[in-house]
């Protein structure tokens, strides 16, 4: 759905000795650890964050020999033929994938969605949101239990249920029955993503894992793209009823994911996670349900004050209800959290204290929201306004999907000589700047040249700045906190980030009601692109002035972080 998702990685190796969404526990044993891999492509579209380093710092069995001898991994833990290495690697890519091409891909739908379900306009964030909310609150969660049990049965239990509900989604004939099926398939999507990592790493040697991980980020940005034009090829369908174009979308995504999770059980190599000999009581104890409950519940009522302040005005109780439970469950989630040991809390409260990560965290929440935001009214104003094709309107924002490539071959090999304060700015000013050409085009027609003069180059210079956002933040998270807590900010900031996707979404969906006449009105959309560049432009300004550099920010020097000293080049890390 969004063009959110996006995976990244940077040439500093600082960088790459700490990330992945399922190894918040996990410590990194050996400043040499960082050198395995580096320099891989940062590309927005991909559902997780900080991927690279998932490979040094969950190794699988490897983990606890580490934490004895110090050493770095020194090899594939588990040796297989080159061919079966990549057919795996396929299987990995095609989960993600087809997590992103559901989400991307439904954008087009949206609007028979809302009329096949008999849906208020106001509440129709709901059928894009409802995916995104579980799977954002559930990562860290499924990253655990990778740990604990086994990396293999959670990517193939995931992968195979997320088929199992996309075909059930495709039967909901109301709009509580589609919004639960959508919400257990988030749940369950979510789960292939930090055991994938960690399947890639075991598998690959350390000299092959940079390839692969690029290979396996790059999937989830293709998909993102080709969301767009699947879903308008799936909506040249103009049928009705069990026939309508969105339920055999859904069916499709369950055509493609059941028969590959069965391959996956056939062909991925048994694993237990690191602490699967932990008893069982002990494997409980670090779940953290509570925590998981009360952060998804939390982001529910969110969406709930939202969606009803919009339908039924901002001083109703139901808008204030929700709006004041949403706020007292996330207090009851830091108080929860404070209470729990380290090792079982799904965010420990000292990762708050850590340099600029409060700020990103808040930060964080403007980046993903920015690419759906912008796309989900346009399409629905082509398809229901100006009668477009479903898929000649995915072809019209498809460059904003392309776009986001760009900074992937461009600012990558830049990322040590860049001062990450500016490029973060830059990008949320450029972001802001998009959206001017757009605002201000002749109430949304492509006829003629409009679209080139307002939308081509309002959608590339949009996408482009964002994902300049998108890299520096995630540059800088990773930077500013010791490895042992580099699994724990990955999980929180790809948590952050499918927050700030449904709140964007929520928002905007009130704000396309204040005048009458929802997306056919072109004031409503300028409303609501308004309020979005305001918010890239209070972004960019709390990173100028609160932003604190941490020492080593750029080149090859070493960096302090906390009592952490990190030699960031290949040799020093070698060295340690």
């Amino acid at each position: 759905m969004h063009s959110s998702a996006m995976s990244t990685s940077s040439s500093a190796s600082v960088m790459d000795a700490h990330h992945s969404v399922d190894s918040q526990s996990y410590p990194i044993e050996s400043p040499s650890m960082m050198s395995d891999i580096s320099d891989k492509a940062i590309t927005p579209g991909t559902t997780t964050v900080n991927l690279l380093a998932t490979a040094n710092t969950s190794t699988m069995g490897d983990t606890e020999k580490s934490s004895q001898s110090g050493a770095a991994r020194v090899g594939a833990e588990i040796k297989m033929n080159k061919g079966r290495k990549w057919l795996l690697l396929t299987i990995f890519s095609l989960a993600q994938f087809l997590d992103l091409l559901g989400r991307s891909g439904l954008l087009g739908l949206v609007s028979k969605i809302i009329k096949d379900l008999d849906l208020a306009y106001e509440t129709s964030a709901w059928v894009v949101t409802s995916f995104s909310a579980t799977f954002g609150c559930f990562l860290l969660m499924w990253g655990r239990v990778a740990d604990l049990f086994s990396p293999k049965s959670v990517f193939v239990l995931g992968f195979g249920m997320m088929g199992v509900f996309s075909l059930l989604c495709s039967f909901m004939t109301n709009q509580y029955a589609y919004y639960s099926m959508r919400a257990i398939t988030g749940i369950f999507a979510a789960a292939t993503i930090p055991s994938a990592y960690r399947l890639i790493m075991a598998v690959f040697e350390p000299e092959e894992a940079k390839a692969a991980i690029t290979v396996f980020s790059l999937t989830g940005a293709i998909g993102n793209a080709l969301g767009l034009i699947v879903g308008g090829v799936f909506g040249i369908d103009t049928a009705g009823g069990q026939m309508a174009n969105w339920r055999w979308f859904f069916r499709f995504i369950c055509a493609l994911s059941l028969p590959f999770a069965l391959l996956s059980w056939l062909l991925v190599p048994k694993l237990e996670g690191s602490r699967a000999k932990v008893p069982l009581r002990e494997k409980l104890a670090q779940f953290d349900l509570i925590g998981t409950f009360a952060t998804t519940a939390s982001m529910m009522m969110l969406i709930l004050a939202l969606t009803f302040g919009a339908a039924y005005g901002w001083g109703t109780a139901k808008f204030i209800v929700p709006f004041i439970l949403t706020w007292v469950l996330l207090g009851f989630f830091f108080l929860w959290e404070r209470r729990l040991p380290e090792g079982a809390a799904l965010i420990p409260p000292k990762t708050w204290k850590l340099p600029n990560v409060a700020l990103l965290t808040f930060v964080g929440i403007g980046v993903f929201q920015y690419w759906p935001v912008v796309q989900l009214p346009l399409l629905e104003r082509w398809e229901i306004y100006e009668q477009t094709t479903v898929i000649l309107a995915a072809v019209r924002i498809l460059p904003m999907g392309l776009a986001a490539f760009l900074p992937a071959i461009v600012v990558t090999p830049l990322l040590p000589r860049i001062n990450v304060r500016y490029l973060i700015v830059t990008g949320f000013v450029l972001a802001a700047v998009g959206l001017i050409p757009l605002i201000y085009s002749n109430h949304g027609a492509v006829h003629g040249s409009d679209y080139w003069r307002h939308f081509f180059p309002g959608l590339v210079v949009g996408s482009l700045g964002m994902c300049f956002a998108y890299i520096g933040v995630n540059m800088t998270i990773i930077m500013s906190v010791p490895p042992q807590m580099a699994g724990v900010i990955s999980g929180l900031a790809q948590m952050v980030y499918q927050v700030g996707a449904v709140t964007g979404l929520s928002i905007q969906a009130g704000l396309l009601t204040v005048h009458p006449g929802d997306v056919s009105n072109w004031s409503n959309i300028q409303t609501s692109y308004w309020f979005d560049f305001g918010w890239a432009l209070v972004c960019g300004a709390l990173v100028l002035v609160l932003y604190r550099d941490v020492q080593g920010s750029s080149g090859n020097e070493r960096v302090e972080v906390g009592s952490v000293e990190l030699g960031k080049a290949r040799g020093e890390g070698e060295a340690h």
